[in-house]
């Protein structure tokens, strides 16, 4: 698998961390204090020193931090996974569900193949993979919410509201500057809702698109034969999915609301 990008002090976090690491210093704070001399304190901190210098350069303790900062964007995807799916209703948490199986399948396949020394999965892609999960997730709220909405607020009963309004205009039966303000905002909500329903069928099409797309990498993984690279076909997903999202929060402002 690819090498993971790591902030230059994570392999020398891991080393400080070490217990013989600590054992040592605290041996030397002691030997300082009983002698009453600062020289063995003044060796210990210039081996820490160094030690910890040259940390990035050991492969164990690159290990180590990869290890950590994978445990913690784990972590932090299996919170938010769990926060919007939370967040469903029962129909698109079922569909959530089934998707999130594909995404375990993909995972274990992966790591059946690297056990096999096939390679496996750039560690970019992994990402990636969880990335467009989530994005599925908040395409799966919007869609729940658009839905809602348009059950309640129905574009054709707007029209015939303002298409009446605009016949009463012609009559002449109301003052002409209280119905040219109702006639506005009706047509800025017809428009409104017609964006949510352009807006639903996108989202409509993006979900079906990544449910296809997840079924595509685990079948691609099961098959592989060294490590392969799915960035290309996972990029524009994602590109898509947040576009979409940014619309969204334009068109439906409470959804500026929710914190990802």
């Amino acid at each position: 698998m690819q090498k993971k990008d790591l902030p230059w002090y994570a392999p020398s976090l891991e080393a400080f961390k070490e217990t013989l690491n600590w054992s040592a210093l605290i041996v030397c704070t002691l030997f300082s204090l009983m002698t009453g001399k600062l020289f063995p304190l003044e060796v210990a901190g210039a081996a820490e020193v160094i030690y910890l210098l040259s940390a990035p350069a050991i492969p164990f303790f690159r290990k180590q931090a990869e290890a950590t900062q994978n445990q913690a964007e784990e972590q932090a995807f299996d919170a938010e996974r769990a926060a919007w799916m939370g967040r469903l209703n029962a129909a698109s948490l079922q569909k959530a569900q089934n998707l999130e199986k594909i995404r375990q399948e993909i995972l274990r396949l992966n790591a059946l193949e690297i056990s096999k020394g096939q390679g496996g999965l750039l560690q970019e892609d992994l990402q990636k993979i969880n990335s467009l999960f989530l994005s599925y997730l908040r395409l799966l709220f919007l869609k729940n919410q658009y839905e809602a909405h348009l059950a309640q607020e129905n574009p054709e009963t707007v029209q015939k509201e303002l298409d009446k309004l605009l016949e009463e205009k012609k009559l002449e039966n109301a003052p002409e500057e209280m119905l040219e303000k109702n006639i506005e905002i009706l047509k800025k909500r017809l428009e409104h809702l017609q964006d949510m329903q352009g807006l639903l069928k996108k989202a409509d099409l993006h979900l079906k698109e990544i449910e296809n797309s997840f079924k595509l990498v685990a079948e691609q993984t099961a098959g592989m034969k060294g490590t392969i690279d799915i960035s290309e076909n996972l990029k524009p997903l994602l590109a898509d999915a947040e576009a979409i999202e940014e619309v969204a929060k334009q068109v439906n402002p409470i959804l500026q609301q929710i914190q990802h």
